[in-house]
């Protein structure tokens, strides 16, 4: 999705200032294009994905991308938000 790849370049930035590693995962199943506002899905990714960076002090951010559903040429798409600390790093 064009989407999460314009939010990853957006904020890998902010992400790197914190030390972060921000990890974008779209799994192979998930069609590139989908059906929707484009300027409101960007916009809630911005907003989830610079909170997980605002809110991970250590580690990394994953946004995962995967299609739950598909039948009939139809799908539904879930976008999660991950923020992991590393252990290792302090």
């Amino acid at each position: 999705m064009i989407a999460v790849e314009e939010v990853g370049e957006l904020l890998s930035g902010a992400a790197a200032e914190k030390g972060l590693d921000l990890i974008i995962r779209i799994a192979p199943d998930v069609p590139r294009y989908v059906v929707g506002d484009p300027g409101r899905i960007r916009q809630i990714l911005i907003n989830l994905t610079n909170n997980a960076i605002k809110f991970t002090a250590t580690g990394h951010v994953l946004l995962n991308l995967e299609c739950e559903e598909s039948g009939g040429g139809e799908g539904t798409a879930a976008i999660r938000g991950q923020r992991h600390r590393d252990r290792d790093r302090r």
